[in-house]
């Protein structure tokens, strides 16, 4: 790859953006390179060359941040990628930061990452292609730090501007990706990249003890190289199709992977009272265009279903909805077969740890929908096909996978009421145990 491009770094002189201009330079790419202060940024990297511009600027001067981008789009001829890492952390528990050090901390890191996406993205849209990178923070995905809720609050919103700047340049051809770095090893806990709130309150000793860890003990001890970071970065850029989501450090992955632990089992607990709230017998029509606009989100739900028409093929069991399973299997994407065929016969082995513990709980509400149904043979009898789709999916906990086949109807009927992540061992289990109780009768 001839390494010609054009790289707009924000806060380029320390830390990750220092470690990630210097790889760029290595690599023969042609960078620009801003910090507030232009001695800062020169000290560190040098002068102005055909291939580097260092630039001072303050992202969160609009004005300023136009001039300095025009300047380096003038430069080289133009801008590919756009790195937003300027920023500083606001520490202090959420009642002692002032109003104005708050908007100042949002000003830098939020609104400054806007001046600089409102001023070079008119290049990148003019030129049809480019990659923007804006660098949050695990504190942007995982929040429970105390002593650094108007910190974690910037990051959560650069995260949420992110996805959605994804989305608004897809069809432009523009590529994003949102960065959380963990701990490394930069000048960020120092004075100059750190505030401490004006005004502490006696009561918030948690905020004191946080912030003492963070200065004394971890700061000079970060787990993360910010070279590696940087290596990582520009890997990224070279990827053939490079993720929207990229965790750096083995700390931040597995954060990250804690918080989703901790969201599964928040939406499994409250999923009754959660799914409560619908009218009812109406779907949700964002889910379904979600999945029509996500192909691999509904490849993937095709193919489950798909994985488990298999199973229930390959173990011999008589299937009194055939009709139902050759049109599911009809929709099915065509990478279904490979996948049933990549998990041993259908079995896609997800928290089986989770689906074990939930088992006596399942059992129970099993037993009292069997003896809603069987209690009443005129009841049942009346049970359209329909009726008895709408009554499985009242169920909550029973993934809509198994429902579907249990109840014999076709993939579509159901396809906007997919909610969650599906437990493919507790669908293949539940979809055998509720065949019996939705056979069709004549």
């Amino acid at each position: 790859m001839a390494n010609n491009q054009v790289w707009f770094v924000t806060g380029g002189s320390k830390g990750l953006g220092l470690s990630l201009v210097r790889a760029l330079l290595a690599a023969g790419y042609r960078v620009a390179a801003t910090s507030r202060s232009l001695s800062d940024v020169t000290a560190a990297l040098g002068a102005a060359s055909p291939r580097f511009l260092p630039l001072a600027m303050d992202p969160a001067d609009s004005s300023g941040t136009l001039k300095a981008v025009a300047a380096a789009a003038e430069h080289f001829g133009g801008l590919d990628v756009i790195v937003n890492n300027a920023g500083y952390g606001q520490l202090g528990a959420v009642e002692e930061v002032s109003d104005a050090e708050a908007r100042r901390n949002f000003d830098a890191n939020v609104f400054g990452t806007l001046n600089v996406l409102r001023a070079a993205l008119p290049i990148l849209r003019a030129r049809g292609s480019g990659h923007v990178f804006n660098i949050a923070s695990i504190g942007g995905y995982v929040g429970g730090f105390s002593g650094f809720g108007v910190y974690c609050a910037t990051k959560f919103a650069v995260a949420g501007l992110t996805e959605s700047l994804y989305e608004d340049l897809r069809p432009l051809g523009i590529k994003v990706t949102l960065v959380y770095p963990g701990y490394f090893r930069t000048s960020f806990l120092k004075e100059g990249s750190r505030t401490l709130p004006a005004s502490p309150l006696d009561a918030y000793k948690n905020a004191r003890d946080s912030e003492r860890q963070h200065t004394e003990q971890i700061d000079g001890n970060q787990p993360g190289d910010p070279d590696k970071a940087a290596l990582a970065l520009v890997a990224t850029y070279e990827a053939a199709s490079p993720p929207l989501h990229l965790f750096l450090g083995a700390d931040a992955v597995s954060m990250a992977e804690a918080k989703l632990d901790t969201m599964r089992r928040a939406i499994d607990e409250q999923r009754s009272l959660s799914i409560s709230t619908g009218f009812e017998g109406l779907t949700c029509p964002q889910h379904h265009n979600r999945a029509r606009r996500a192909p691999a989100v509904g490849m993937r739900r095709r193919a489950l279903a798909g994985t488990l028409v298999s199973l229930r093929a390959g173990r011999g069991r008589a299937c009194p909805q055939r009709s139902s399973h050759a049109q599911t299997r009809e929709l099915v994407h065509p990478e279904a077969e490979a996948v049933a065929k990549r998990n041993g016969g259908g079995v896609i082995r997800r928290q089986v740890e989770e689906v074990r513990t939930q088992r006596a709980r399942r059992g129970r509400r099993l037993e009292a929908q069997r003896r809603l149904l069987q209690g009443d043979g005129g009841r049942r009898a009346e049970l359209t096909k329909r009726e008895r789709l709408l009554h499985a999916l009242t169920e909550p906990h029973l993934t809509t996978a198994a429902h579907v086949l249990a109840a014999g109807s076709s993939f579509p009927e159901v396809r906007g009421r997919q909610h969650g992540r599906e437990v493919a061992d507790a669908a293949v289990e539940e979809a055998h145990e509720l065949r019996p109780l939705f056979v069709h009768r004549a």
